[in-house]
């Protein structure tokens, strides 16, 4: 569950805290799923660190199942950059040259024939998200514009072949450095679990 008040999500009160959680806290008992079949293996890899016994089913691992992404090298990448995050007129967080920067990937995905129904973009911010949309109406997109982009709040139990994630934070180096929503760790899971076949993050 989301918790827009802090002070009710936190202790005394843990409306963060799901119902499954509760149960298992009190000690009931409980069976955890640990068979995925979402993920290729390499992709899967990622959540070792929060799910250290979870096994793929044989139908991630058939070669022809979840075919490599075309005119990709690689299933997966962490672009770093130092481009400076902006704030909206809502506090909402966006970084402008990193939405320009996806919005080219995604143009030379569709030039190497990914359709955009296979593409997500997700992201923390309801800012950054305006900022995509708005790239993906612009010049390169303007005979079909992009619109898979959603926040990772809105896309719990979604999936889809392509997840390009935008973590938007790049703080001043002058400044204590934040990481925001990327710091909560349930929507962390949820950002990094979407993808079947390429999972890319700016």
């Amino acid at each position: 569950p989301h918790c827009d008040t802090r002070g009710l999500g936190e202790e005394p009160y843990n409306l963060r805290v799901s119902l499954f959680e509760r149960l298992v806290n009190l000690h009931m008992p409980f069976t955890m799923l640990n068979m995925q079949r979402r993920m290729i293996p390499r992709l899967r890899e990622i959540l070792n660190e929060f799910y250290p016994g979870l096994q793929d089913h044989p139908v991630v691992m058939k070669p022809n199942a979840r075919l490599p992404v075309p005119g990709m090298a690689t299933e997966s990448f962490f672009l770093h950059h130092t481009w400076s995050e902006g704030s909206d007129e809502d506090m909402s967080k966006f970084n402008i040259l990193e939405a320009e920067m996806i919005m080219g990937f995604i143009y030379y995905l569709r030039m190497n024939g990914v359709h955009d129904s296979q593409i997500t973009v997700l992201t923390f911010y309801r800012g950054q998200r305006k900022k995509i949309l708005a790239e993906g109406r612009g010049k390169l997109f303007h005979t079909r514009p992009f619109r898979n982009v959603y926040t990772v709040d809105s896309y719990q139990g979604e999936e889809n072949d392509i997840v390009i994630l935008s973590l938007v934070r790049s703080n001043d180096p002058y400044k204590q450095a934040q990481a925001g929503f990327v710091a909560d760790q349930n929507r962390g899971v949820v950002s990094i679990s979407r993808a079947r076949r390429g999972f890319y993050i700016f």
